[in-house]
């Protein structure tokens, strides 16, 4: 499965999504899964979290990196809303996003603002 291909993409996407259904948290639920040679190899969901700084370690995206080595490979990101629906900007926060770069993921896949899928090249 190339990264390239839309149809793969989408289905990735979708599968995010899926997993953004177990998440915890009260308003937006997000999944993410790692994938590597075109196949998921971890997932996670985010946990119902106090507000505030206080929050680490329950984001989808953390979760995830913390429980398979991510060198190399592409992390998908998805927020839905309680309805299932998938909602917009997806990409990882302005915390998470220093753990997904020394990490070594090497693309993130997200859905923006406008609703669109972005693929983006991590710098590491």
């Amino acid at each position: 499965m190339s990264l390239s291909s839309g149809s793969n993409i989408s289905r990735w996407i979708e599968q995010a999504r899926r997993e953004s259904l177990f998440g915890r948290h009260k308003d937006q639920l997000i999944g993410a899964l790692l994938m590597k040679g075109g196949k998921v190899i971890a997932r996670a969901s985010n946990l119902s979290r106090p507000y505030g700084d206080c929050n680490r370690g329950f984001h989808a995206e953390e979760r995830l990196l913390r429980k398979r080595c991510a060198k190399g490979c592409t992390l998908v990101v998805v927020r839905s809303n309680r309805r299932g629906q998938p909602s917009t900007m997806s990409r990882p926060c302005h915390k998470c996003f220093p753990l997904v770069q020394s990490s070594g993921v090497k693309k993130i896949v997200y859905v923006n603002w406008e609703g669109q899928i972005v693929v983006e090249r991590v710098k590491n």
